[in-house]
Formats: structure tokens, C-alpha cells, sequence
């Protein structure tokens, strides 16, 4: 309404009407708008949450397969350091087995005292 143009109740009515039509209008608007960036927001946390969750996976993937690797490689190094063992054994007990016992060398040692008393009496009648 202009300035010169008098309220009535009935011009009062619909102003008000028109005006609480447009406020409701960008309220609605606003709120159509908000409802759309919490969508799109729900949306991309979704998919972060997916990404996250497959990457995660390969992570995980990733780990499993490092661990594998691994444990096969401390399997083979567990494998090599019995074999080096057994050979080391193997040839500790050959070692031994070629060494003189303490009774052979005792048997040795006789021997050798009862061959030199043997030859001093032997040369000991020839004089």
C-alpha cells in the first residue's frame, strides 16, 4: 500500500498474510537448502568412510602379507642355522671319534714304558 491509501482490516489482513507467505517461503527455501548440504554432507562422509575402510583393508592387506613374508624368511633362517648345527655336531663327533680315549692312551703309555724298560734291559745285558 502507498502512503496516501488508508488500512483497513481487511488490506491490513492481507499484508500481513503476504507477509507471513514470504517469511514461511524462505524459511522453507533455508530449510530446503539445509536439508540439501546435510545430504551432501552425509554423503561425503559416507564415502570418506569407505575410503578410509578400503584403505584400511589394504593396510591390513598389506601387514598380512609383510608378516607372511616374514615369518617364511625366519623359517628358513630357523632351517639353515639346524642344518649349520648338524654339521657342526656331525663334525664335533667325527673330531672325537678320531681322538685318542683315555684308555687307549693309557695302553699307549704302557706300551711305550714296557718297549724302553725292554730295551735298557736288552742293553743293559750287553754290556
Amino acid at each position: 500500500m502507498n502512503g496516501s491509501e488508508e488500512w483497513s482490516l481487511g488490506s491490513l489482513r492481507a499484508s500481513l498474510m503476504r507477509a507471513i507467505s514470504d517469511q514461511d517461503k524462505r524459511w522453507s527455501d533455508l530449510a530446503g537448502a539445509q536439508d540439501k548440504a546435510i545430504q551432501a554432507a552425509l554423503v561425503a562422509q559416507d564415502k570418506a568412510v569407505q575410503a578410509a575402510l578400503v584403505a584400511q583393508e589394504k593396510a591390513v592387506q598389506a601387514a598380512l602379507a609383510a608378516s607372511n613374508k616374514a615369518v617364511d624368511k625366519a623359517e628358513a633362517a630357523a632351517r639353515e642355522w639346524q642344518q649349520s648345527a648338524n654339521e657342526w655336531r656331525g663334525a664335533m663327533s667325527d673330531r672325537e671319534y678320531s681322538f685318542v680315549s683315555r684308555r687307549e692312551l693309557w695302553g699307549y703309555i704302557l706300551g711305550a714304558v714296557g718297549l724302553v724298560t725292554g730295551i735298557i734291559t736288552v742293553l743293559d745285558r750287553s754290556r
